[in-house]
């Protein structure tokens, strides 16, 4: 989740519109969707008040910057979260 807020720092322009919490939460979605869970299970939905659908807005562009995220130039994030700590 870490790695893909900061990743969305690298192309402010597109994610500065959205609340924190909106990333928090498309990140939350994405991280779980990647690694094979559901993406937002009804208590997230509970605890957040937030659809899915709602997230879409912000979800769509994090997704597109996560497979995009190779081809950056500034590879200093995929860097830090690729190192084994």
């Amino acid at each position: 989740m870490q790695y893909l807020c900061e990743l969305s720092l690298l192309d402010g322009e597109r994610f500065m519109h959205f609340l924190p919490s909106e990333m928090a939460a498309a990140a939350v979605a994405l991280a779980r969707h990647t690694v094979g869970v559901e993406p937002w299970p009804q208590e997230l939905r509970d605890l957040t008040g937030l659809s899915l659908e709602q997230l879409g807005a912000c979800l769509d562009p994090l997704t597109l910057a996560f497979e995009d995220a190779a081809a950056y130039p500034q590879q200093a994030v995929r860097d830090k979260y690729r190192a084994s700590k």
